[in-house]
């Protein structure tokens, strides 16, 4: 019988309905999913924040699954302790005896953390002086840095904390100017720009300018397929409307 509590790792965010479980590791920059009787074993250790019992996951199982209602408890144990193994080898989730140390991630999250001030405060003052396209710019160049240092992480923190400033919400017309402003950036820049690094910069570049913008992931299972895009009100500003129809939000930035 095991003793210890499992529990879902931190940087994790996830989505389940009836298909099954769809798992973003923020660390890894990774989707997984699950399906079936993972799903469910999924669904007990995140409802426990506390930590699940290996016993309290057999039972639900042996309860709630219909493939494992009529099996032997051994062979359901079995089961369960190779799916949790593989869950605790792709960082998952975690056990209370074996919580995950990741000192050189931090390191990498604190270096990239430690540029993001100054490059606010360079951006602010090139959009108090009506050049937006320059600002979107250098911030593609930062984000670029944070991909190389801190990797997924690091951007998850820097969009997440990115705050608001202090001033009026800027009109519609506004909001389509700075989207533009970000385009035309995206052209200069001399790497290719995704999904990922244009909604970085966009939702960032809004904030700076009052707009509380809003930056979402989502995924499509099948096919399998992931994207960024913004949102300002529940209204998509930098992509085609129907991707709030395509994609399911799993996190919101």
């Amino acid at each position: 019988m095991k003793k210890s509590l499992y529990r879902v790792s931190s940087d994790i965010c996830y989505s389940t309905d009836r298909d099954g479980t769809i798992i973003l590791n923020i660390e890894q920059g990774k989707f997984y999913s699950l399906i079936s009787a993972g799903s469910t074993v999924w669904q007990q250790i995140a409802a426990h924040p506390e930590g699940a019992t290996f016993d309290t996951v057999v039972d639900k199982l042996m309860t709630n699954a219909v493939e494992f209602a009529n099996e032997p408890r051994e062979k359901v144990e079995q089961a369960i302790s190779g799916m949790l193994d593989s869950l605790i080898e792709s960082r998952l989730i975690e056990t209370s005896d074996r919580t995950s140390i990741r000192a050189f991630d931090s390191i990498r999250c604190l270096i990239c953390a430690a540029i993001v001030a100054p490059v606010r405060g360079i951006t602010n003052l090139l959009i108090r002086r009506q050049m937006q396209r320059s600002a979107a710019f250098v911030e593609f160049v930062m984000f670029q840095f944070i991909r190389w240092v801190g990797r997924f992480p690091a951007r998850y923190r820097t969009v997440k904390n990115w705050p608001v400033e202090p001033c009026p919400m800027g009109e519609s017309e506004d909001i389509e100017q700075i989207c533009s402003a970000v385009n035309e950036a995206a052209t200069w820049y001399p790497r290719e720009s995704l999904c990922l690094q244009r909604s970085s910069v966009t939702a960032c570049l809004l904030r700076q300018n009052g707009v509380p913008a809003e930056m979402k992931i989502g995924i499509h299972k099948l096919p399998f397929a992931s994207h960024a895009w913004v949102e300002v009100a529940g209204k998509v500003i930098n992509d085609h409307k129907g991707v709030q129809t395509y994609f399911k939000v799993i996190d919101v930035w």
